[in-house]
């Protein structure tokens, strides 16, 4: 709303400034299961977890929202996220891959 409004106030007197959609901000408990499994699972395979809040939309917005818990991780350098010097390693792609997999074993575990 903040942001909506600061655009209204910068237009010049002859542009409106209509928002087609807005979707809020969302935060998963560090608590949650599916966090505390995918946690684990990076720790079991070696890397150091680390929380990130991102600004930004993506599907995450819309789904927890519809009540399904959602939550981000990948490999590379999130601070280099869609931006031109995005990269990853096939090795840490494939690491990512391991890391899922054991998520999905610690989850089913804990249910």
């Amino acid at each position: 709303k903040e942001v909506a409004e600061t655009f209204r106030k910068l237009a010049p007197s002859n542009v409106t400034v209509k928002i087609h959609e807005s979707l809020p901000g969302v935060e998963t408990d560090i608590n949650h299961p599916l966090c505390r499994a995918m946690v684990g699972a990076m720790r079991d395979s070696g890397l150091q977890p680390r929380y990130v809040k991102k600004h930004g939309s993506a599907d995450m917005n819309i789904t927890i929202h519809e009540g399904i818990p959602t939550i981000a991780y990948g490999p590379g350098d999130s601070s280099l996220d869609h931006t031109p010097n995005e990269v990853i390693l096939l090795s840490d792609y494939e690491k990512a891959i391991e890391v899922v997999k054991r998520a999905m074993v610690n989850l089913k575990a804990a249910f």
